[in-house]
């Protein structure tokens, strides 16, 4: 299961919620250098209830976090995980491109 399906299927199992909308908003690799791990990072909105069994050995105790709340938190150390730190820094993009404050125009290299 890959790209927008799997998101969607992984936010329902991991969370019980759908979205009436999902956005890739970009991906990184993991430990360039060390291996070729690349993690895809969406954006769910319009969220509603729609739960899905989650697997038998996964424990997800989920907080509910405002994004102003989150990139406080991200700023003052309280999250030290990188993905997540990356994942906040995508989303801050969509808003900031719509705005038009800048457009991305290249690629990334490969």
């Amino acid at each position: 299961m890959a790209g927008l399906e799997g998101a969607a299927r992984e936010l329902r199992e991991e969370t019980g919620m759908a979205a009436s909308h999902i956005q890739r908003l970009g991906d990184f690799y993991l430990a360039p250098g060390y291996c070729n791990e690349n993690m895809v990072v969406y954006l769910a909105t319009g969220l509603y209830p729609a739960p899905l069994p989650a697997d038998a050995d996964e424990f997800i105790s989920l907080q509910a976090i405002p994004l102003d709340e989150a990139y406080r938190m991200a700023r003052c150390g309280q999250i030290p995980d990188s993905k997540t730190l990356a994942a906040l820094f995508l989303a801050a993009r969509p808003a900031a491109y719509l705005n038009g404050i800048r457009k991305c125009t290249s690629k990334r290299r490969s």
